[in-house]
């Protein structure tokens, strides 16, 4: 099991909150790490983009296992939106995989076309969770439900 993340900064008032939060903290660490291959620090950077890794897929274990059934069983849409970010998922899997790749190598080259495939995808990516899904659940939820389910996120 990837441990939960570290302590956040604050309370979170919602999904959308949260998770957000959680996309800049990701992007922050993607900075750090891509700022050391660049430098030609390529041990440093791999260890450094472990926590990225390690981060993103908890994130998208959050997404996939908790928050999609939620919002698929609250409107009855399973075919929707939640397919296509599953789909996209896939994607952002494969460009960390190959950045991790690239990594070990010691190439950092490599990384960046890692790098470049998973900027394609994820900028709209976080722009659907962060205006249609998070919201949307946030919407779909008691407040006595949406705190419970924030407080369960932050521990998973």
């Amino acid at each position: 099991m990837i441990p939960a993340v570290q302590a956040a900064p604050h309370t979170f008032a919602g999904i959308n909150e949260y998770l957000s939060w959680d996309h800049d903290r990701l992007d922050g660490i993607l900075a750090d790490v891509t700022r050391m291959v660049d430098d030609g620090e390529l041990e440093r950077a791999e260890h450094a983009y472990s926590e990225f890794q390690e981060g993103l897929q908890r994130h998208i274990r959050i997404e996939e296992e908790i928050l999609f059934p939620l919002f698929e069983q609250r409107t009855g849409m399973v075919k929707g939106p939640t397919e296509v970010m599953r789909q996209e998922h896939r994607v952002i899997k494969e460009a960390m995989q190959l950045m991790r790749e690239a990594l070990a190598c010691g190439k950092g080259a490599s990384f960046h076309e890692g790098r470049e495939l998973l900027e394609e995808a994820l900028p709209s990516h976080n722009q659907k969770e962060e205006h249609v899904l998070y919201p949307t659940i946030d919407r779909l939820l008691a407040i006595d439900e949406r705190a419970t389910l924030v407080a369960r996120l932050l521990t998973t």
